[in-house]
């Protein structure tokens, strides 16, 4: 039977996939932060899906490319079945240490609306003391305040792309897994730092 996977695919499983290179964006969007003089960046990652253990590669890889910065690093992991408010809770115990990241890459968008509430929460201001950014470009993300640095996911892309693999496949025609590497798109949420 054609069978074609969105935005996963399994090794264990034969067929054809339609994906998003999510190690590599955020090894881009790390090395973004890092550019912009963030050398302190905590990682907050959903860890029982593949999208989100790719995307915590992506970061420490960025680190591992860095090394003299890497021990200033810190990643929260967390389960879908976690409580947010306990997820966030540990992002709070960062934001309040003397030596508080200066950037949060989060999971998804929806993730970092949610945290973007606590740092304002705390008196924080943002981009001025900690930066933030997401991935998914949500459709709220563009209207936050501020709006929100993210990296493009191309969901509706993903099933035309999807709908004509598998369409192709019926056929019995030749068909290739497709990977699309996101955009990162540039919004007020993060600041240059001078440290």
């Amino acid at each position: 039977m054609p069978t074609v996977f969105i935005n996963a695919k399994y090794d264990s499983v034969p067929g054809i996939s339609v994906t998003t290179d999510d190690e590599g964006a955020l090894v881009t969007l790390t090395d973004y932060l890092i550019n912009q003089g963030h050398e302190r960046i905590l990682g907050v990652f959903q860890v029982d899906d593949a999208q989100g253990v790719n995307r915590m590669n992506g970061f420490v890889k960025a680190y591992q490319q860095h090394p003299t910065i890497a021990l200033k690093s810190n990643v929260v992991m967390y389960q879908s079945k976690d409580a947010i408010k306990d997820v966030l809770a540990q992002i709070e115990d960062y934001l309040k240490a003397e030596s508080r990241p200066t950037a949060i890459v989060c999971y998804n968008d929806q993730l970092a609306i949610q945290v973007m509430d606590l740092i304002k929460s705390l008196n924080l201001t943002i981009p001025g003391d900690v930066s933030i950014t997401g991935f998914d470009d949500y459709s709220l993300s563009r209207y936050m305040d501020p709006p929100l640095t993210t990296l493009a996911h191309e969901k509706e892309r993903m099933g035309h792309d999807a709908a004509r693999l598998l369409m192709t496949m019926i056929n019995k025609e030749p068909a290739e897994s497709i990977q699309y590497d996101p955009e990162l798109i540039i919004r007020k949420s993060v600041a240059k730092r001078a440290e």
